[in-house]
């Protein structure tokens, strides 16, 4: 996990291919300030990453929280979704929604 300032929040993964995804956390253009997503839109409902253990999920999460980010659903185990299903909810500022997980 990398910040690389206040208003951008990154996580990449490595082992020979380099994915690293950035969140806004501040809209920077007034034009789109007030758009707010909408689930129930046909297309993206949310976006998912799983990691690798809990620790990387809670982590994330304190850091969220460093960064004001509106949290949806603290970090627990959610036993409907899966047995041993650990995930963290919380919103860019249009509202999309964002899941990490894991499965321990």
């Amino acid at each position: 996990m990398e910040i690389d300032d206040t208003e951008l929040f990154g996580i990449g993964f490595g082992n020979g291919l380099r994915i690293f995804f950035l969140f806004e956390i501040k809209a920077e253009n007034k034009e789109f300030k007030d758009d707010i997503f909408d689930k129930t839109r046909v297309g993206l409902h949310h976006f998912a990453l799983e990691f690798e253990n809990k620790s990387a999920v809670d982590n994330i999460y304190k850091k969220l929280l460093e960064l004001d980010v509106k949290i949806s659903d603290k970090p627990q185990f959610y036993p409907d979704y899966g047995d041993n299903y650990y995930a963290l909810y919380f919103q860019d500022p249009n509202g999309f929604k964002m899941e990490f997980a894991a499965y321990l």
